[in-house]
């Protein structure tokens, strides 16, 4: 029909193939209790026409609704009474996509000591968001190879383990811990690029670990392993200074060894991530400003930076280089940092600490 307002004088717009009937779908909910009346129009396309041509039948569309309350695969198929139909399936996500929003490698077990089996090596993945998270399709693309199933996800705040040996694995941790899965290849113990890919493609994590300064080298074949710092996100993965060794050997794979920030002052919060309420120190090494201060092992609810300044107004952390880590035997480690002291020009140093949950 054509467009605008319809009479019943209005000629069709064009002639409809007889033999072809033309479905037409409407709300059946326009339907009433009782008896119903379907009133039709026909209209032809001249006035001359010699035939018109008029069938109808009604139908229906029948649906079941059936409540998917996590991910997973779900098949059906409909029975008419004598025989069944062909099966259909899909799979349906519930869960938020993994990506780097909620996603982050949380622990690093590349160079297991003599006396846990060098095979015995993990890596650990956590869900920093508050919501399930759905794994499917998220697979490492550098370092190891590891794809997840359609199945996997991980709740809020859970951490998921992957390992290289299940025997070595459960002979140095025991066998109460939950494994995600086994990669293959392994990590490479004097440091490689490890790359961790969304469903999508787009990259979740990419980090570039090794065995030599500024990473803790307590992690390349001392037993320890390496942790991330504030693994909630507010501290990037991929710089060494924001991943420490853990506090005993081993690791803890599944779980954490961070100590909460349970005050509520800025001295407090200095002091719970440095153990002191001291800014640092200055040296000077061949003509190169060396900053340090100290972090407490565990103290993985603050975020700690140093910042410059040549005029204490303007601070920033332009110029300055994370030289390295050292362990110390009070439970922390001593923080080393190059300052840029361009033209012999005063310079002030300074560390900047923020709570992350």
């Amino acid at each position: 029909m054509p467009e605008g307002l319809i009479t019943l004088e209005t000629l069709a717009a064009e002639s409809g193939n007889e033999g072809i009937f033309d479905p037409y779908t409407f709300d059946g909910s326009l339907f009433v209790q009782g008896e119903n009346t379907i009133c039709v129009e026909i209209h032809n396309k001249t006035a001359g026409s010699s035939d018109l041509v008029f069938d109808l039948e009604l139908g229906y569309k029948s649906f079941a609704v059936v409540p998917v309350d996590s991910t997973g695969e779900v098949r059906a198929r409909i029975y008419d009474g004598s025989e069944w139909s062909a099966i259909n399936e899909a799979t349906f996500i519930t869960d938020q996509p993994a990506s780097a929003a909620n996603l982050v490698i949380s622990e690093i077990h590349y160079n297991p000591g003599d006396e846990q089996d060098g095979d015995s090596e993990f890596i650990e993945l956590m869900n920093i968001s508050a919501q399930s998270i759905n794994l499917s399709g998220v697979s490492f693309i550098e370092g190891i190879a590891f794809s997840f199933d359609d199945q996997a996800s991980l709740a809020p705040g859970e951490r998921m383990v992957l390992i290289s040996d299940q025997v070595a694995f459960e002979a140095a941790f025991g066998n109460a811990i939950a494994v995600g899965g086994i990669y293959t290849s392994r990590l490479a113990n004097n440091g490689e690029r490890v790359t961790l890919s969304a469903a999508d493609g787009s990259i979740i994590q990419t980090i570039r670990y090794n065995d030599k300064d500024p990473w803790p080298a307590i992690a390349d074949g001392g037993g320890y392993s390496l942790v991330l710092v504030a693994p909630t996100g507010a501290s990037n993965p991929e710089l060494p200074q924001n991943w420490r060794s853990s506090k005993a050997p081993g690791g803890t794979p599944g779980s954490s060894d961070s100590n909460p920030f349970l005050g509520s002052t800025s001295r407090e919060l200095l002091e719970y991530a440095t153990g002191s309420t001291e800014a640092g120190q200055f040296e000077f090494v061949e003509n190169i400003a060396i900053f340090e201060y100290q972090r407490m092992h565990g103290a993985d609810d603050a975020v700690v930076v140093v910042e410059v300044s040549a005029d204490l107004q303007t601070w920033t952390t332009d110029g300055v280089t994370f030289l390295s880590q050292s362990n110390m035997p009070n439970d922390t480690a001593k923080m080393r940092f190059a300052l840029p002291t361009e033209n012999g020009n005063r310079i002030f140093a300074r560390i900047s600490v923020s709570v992350t949950r």
